[in-house]
C-alpha cells in the first residue's frame, strides 16, 4: 500500500548539472543532495526541500515535459514570481482555481513546473483589501448558483467535471445571466472568443433557439476541447446552431462576417486590449459584448501585482470605460463579468 510520496524524478540533457543547480539550488532554493554513490555515474543532481525531493536526472534522448509537471506549494508565490523574473524565467499566473493561486514556469530544459499559493495564504493577502471574508465569498456564490433553476442533466455533468478537474467555467449564475442578457436583446448570433468545452455556449445557445433561432460560434485552441464540446451540446440538441472552430479567437472573428448581436470574451488575460478594437468592428450597433473574469479574484486592486494578465484586465477596463463608444458597467457575479452596450 502507498504510503507517501519519496520524490518526483525530472529528466535533463546531458551537461546539464550546473544549470538545474542554479534553477534548483539557487533559484528556488533547494538544497542539492548526494546522490548514493552507486548512481553518481549516471549524472543528474538531486535536491530536497521541506518535504520534497527533486531527482534530475540525465536522458540521452531528452524531450521536455510540457503537460505533465510537479506542482509545489509555495509560501510568497509574488516573491518567486519576482525572484524568477529577474532570472530571465517568465511565470504565467492564473487564478482559475477559487482562492488558489498559481503560476507556470518552465526550467532551464524546458520542463514545466507548478506554483500554488497555499489557500490560507492566498485567503489572507485577499481579505486585507477587502471586507468580504473567503466564507462570505464562498457562501455568496453558492446562494447565487442556488437561485439558478434546475438545468439540464447533461449542463449538470458539465459542471461537475469543471468541479472534478479544476476547469475554469462561468458557473450557473455567471451562466443565467448570460442566457438572460442574450434573451433580452433578441440575440441570434453569438460569437464565443474562448469557449472552453461548450458550458458557456450551451447557455447561449439556448437562448438563441428560445430567440427563433440562429448561430453560436464556439472557438478554442484544443482540438480536443472542440470534440466534447460537440459531444455535449449535441446530447443538448443545439447540433444546428453552433458553429466549432479551433485555433486563435480573435483571428478567428476577426474572418468571420459581422455582425453578431452578442460577443462573449474569455481568452487569455493579455490579449484582451487588442482583442477590443477587432470586437467593435464585428459587433452591431446596439449589441452587447460580455468579458469574463474582470474582478479577477481581487488583483486588478492589487497595486503590487504587475503581472500581464492583470495588467491586460487593468487595461483594457480602462479602454472601454473611457470610451465614447460603449456603456459600460462591471457585475461583480463570480469572477466579474464587464457587460458593455455598444452605441
Amino acid at each position: 500500500m502507498i504510503v507517501g510520496l519519496d520524490h518526483v524524478q525530472l529528466a535533463m540533457p546531458p551537461g546539464g548539472e550546473d544549470e538545474a543547480r542554479e534553477f534548483y539550488g539557487r533559484l528556488l532554493n533547494l538544497p542539492e543532495i548526494e546522490k548514493p554513490e552507486p548512481l553518481k555515474a549516471r549524472g543528474g543532481c538531486w535536491f530536497a526541500g521541506d518535504g520534497v525531493q527533486i531527482h534530475l536526472g540525465v536522458q540521452q534522448d531528452f524531450v521536455p515535459a510540457k503537460k505533465a509537471h510537479p506542482a509545489f506549494l509555495v509560501a510568497d508565490l509574488d516573491a518567486l514570481c519576482q525572484k524568477l523574473a529577474a532570472a530571465g524565467f517568465s511565470v504565467k499566473l492564473d487564478y482559475m482555481v477559487p482562492d488558489r493561486q498559481r503560476g507556470h514556469v518552465h526550467d532551464p530544459f524546458g520542463n514545466r513546473l507548478e506554483f500554488i499559493q497555499d489557500s490560507d495564504g492566498f485567503q489572507q493577502r485577499m481579505e486585507e483589501g477587502t471586507d468580504m471574508s473567503g466564507d462570505f465569498r464562498t457562501e455568496l456564490r453558492e446562494y447565487l448558483d442556488g437561485l439558478v433553476g434546475e438545468r439540464p442533466s447533461e449542463l449538470q455533468k458539465m459542471e461537475a467535471y469543471a468541479q472534478e478537474h479544476n476547469f475554469p467555467i462561468v458557473g450557473p449564475a455567471s451562466g443565467q445571466y448570460c442566457y438572460q442578457v442574450a434573451r433580452m436583446i433578441g440575440a441570434q448570433r453569438v460569437f464565443e472568443l474562448g469557449s472552453g468545452y461548450g458550458y458557456s455556449t450551451a447557455w447561449f445557445a439556448r437562448a438563441v433557439q428560445k430567440n427563433g433561432g440562429g448561430e453560436v460560434y464556439h472557438v478554442v485552441w484544443e482540438e480536443k476541447l472542440t470534440r466534447m464540446a460537440r459531444q455535449h451540446l449535441s446530447a443538448l440538441g443545439f447540433d444546428d446552431l453552433v458553429q466549432y472552430r479551433t485555433g486563435e479567437a480573435v483571428g478567428i472573428l476577426r474572418q468571420t462576417a459581422g455582425p453578431f448581436d452578442l460577443i462573449f470574451n474569455d481568452i487569455d488575460k493579455e490579449g484582451y486590449p487588442d482583442s477590443l478594437p477587432v470586437i467593435e468592428e464585428k459587433l452591431r450597433p446596439g449589441g452587447v459584448l460580455i468579458i469574463d473574469n474582470m474582478i479577477w479574484n481581487g488583483r486588478v486592486w492589487d497595486d503590487n501585482n504587475h503581472d500581464e494578465a492583470t495588467e491586460g484586465i487593468r487595461e483594457f477596463t480602462r479602454r472601454i470605460t473611457t470610451s465614447p463608444n460603449w456603456i459600460t458597467s462591471l457585475v461583480p457575479i463570480r469572477d466579474g463579468l464587464i457587460v458593455a452596450y455598444k452605441v
